[in-house]
């Protein structure tokens, strides 16, 4: 199954993949193959990005070790470097394509930040595993939760291509969507929620996905939000429930006449345990927050914004000490007269890409905030500050700053 998803406005494509390991056997992440239009050779040349930010270029020869942490640019495009992991798991990256992990005994996080027309990156699990793909536009963001053993992944400019080879896949949009609210201020009384579209594909199924974008009417009347938060309201709660039984029971605990902090502490262990990720977190809770507060039910949805709150935090102060630690690190490259290498430049902006999703998610739940209580604690949860800076994010990777 080949799907096909326009990122649109924006010039690069962040793509996500965690696969969640089964009984894994701990060994060695090593260089298993390096291919040459096909054929092995001994070695090859790559750039290779440390988790401290550090990039050198570094000659890899066959059955070396390499870190479970590092971001890979094989440079000679007609070079394939095979990764077998200490799971078991085999990677191939092509050559051009830049490739970011992150390898446990516990889990696999892949990241391809850089891809091209000509070459795709497989991941192929012996072993089942559940794994998910994320790519992020400014408009929309797709995420794909797999279910089987072999996937590749294609970018092309801003085109997505996923082909399934075995298992299934479930494709979810993240998309954004604006909606008429008075109590914001200085963005044209709108402010914007997010969604998500979920449509099922397997592996041989011939059908084909195109550009997908939800109706962008602007929803200015509480009755058509309404209707439109009820609706997102019951797909998300089934998502959400559906993710693990600690998601479930957490759900549950939101939705209690009480409310308390097992809600949290709930979701904190289904993100340890890998049922879901923080962003559907966020997410959801913001949704169910809004979607409570135009039933009028203020205790509840202050309970899901805190919630939301809460994850956001997380999600931003994380998402913005990977992008300072990188920045400070370019800064001292250029500093002292280094020529940056492309892997520094694309690794960059898939930093800003996760920092625009986290700044679109603290605007919503701060407006949410306002409206529910007709104030702010303190000037640092303007929604608007954080609307400005995935503005700028957004103008800074288009404009390739």
């Amino acid at each position: 199954m080949i799907t096909n998803q326009k990122s649109y406005s924006l010039r690069l494509v962040s793509i996500f993949c965690i696969l969640f390991i089964i009984n894994p056997v701990i060994g060695q992440n090593m260089i298993s193959d390096i291919l040459l239009d096909g054929e092995t050779v001994f070695q090859t040349d790559i750039n290779i990005k440390n988790p401290n930010g550090t990039s050198i270029s570094k000659l890899i020869q066959l059955d070396d070790s390499i870190d479970s942490i590092a971001t890979i640019h094989v440079i000679d495009p007609k070079v394939t470097v095979v990764i077998k992991t200490s799971n078991g798991t085999e990677v191939r990256i092509p050559g051009n394509n830049i490739l970011s992990y992150e390898i446990t005994k516990n889990e696999e996080k892949y990241k391809h930040i850089q891809g091209t027309d000509s070459s795709n990156i497989i991941i192929d699990k012996l072993k089942e595993f559940t794994g998910s793909v994320i790519t992020t536009g400014k408009t929309s963001r797709l995420q794909a939760r797999t279910r089987g053993t072999k996937f590749s992944l294609q970018l092309i400019d801003e085109d997505l291509d996923i082909k399934v080879d075995r298992g299934e896949l479930e494709i979810a949009h993240l998309i954004k969507k604006d909606i008429k609210d008075d109590a914001v201020v200085n963005n044209d009384n709108r402010r914007a929620i997010f969604i998500r579209k979920v449509s099922p594909l397997y592996a041989n199924d011939s059908s084909y996905l195109s550009s997908y974008r939800v109706n962008e009417k602007l929803l200015d009347s509480d009755k058509d939000i309404k209707v439109f938060l009820g609706k997102q309201f019951k797909i998300q709660k089934k998502t959400l429930i559906n993710k693990g039984p600690l998601s479930k029971s957490a759900f549950k605990e939101f939705n209690k006449k009480d409310l308390d902090n097992n809600g949290i502490l709930l979701f904190e262990n289904a993100l340890k345990n890998g049922e879901v990720d923080i962003e559907l977190i966020v997410q959801s809770s913001f949704l169910f927050s809004d979607y409570y507060l135009y039933k009028d039910n203020r205790e509840k949805s202050k309970g899901w914004l805190e919630a939301g709150l809460y994850f956001s935090k997380i999600l931003y102060d994380e998402n913005q000490n990977k992008l300072k630690l990188e920045e400070e690190n370019l800064k001292l490259l250029k500093n002292n007269g280094l020529k940056l290498k492309e892997i520094d430049r694309i690794f960059t902006n898939a930093l800003k890409y996760d920092m625009i999703i986290a700044n679109e998610f603290t605007a919503w739940g701060y407006d949410i905030k306002l409206k529910l209580n007709g104030c702010l604690e303190n000037a640092n949860e303007n929604p608007g500050i954080y609307r400005s800076n995935a503005f700028n994010l957004k103008d800074q990777i288009q404009k390739g700053n």
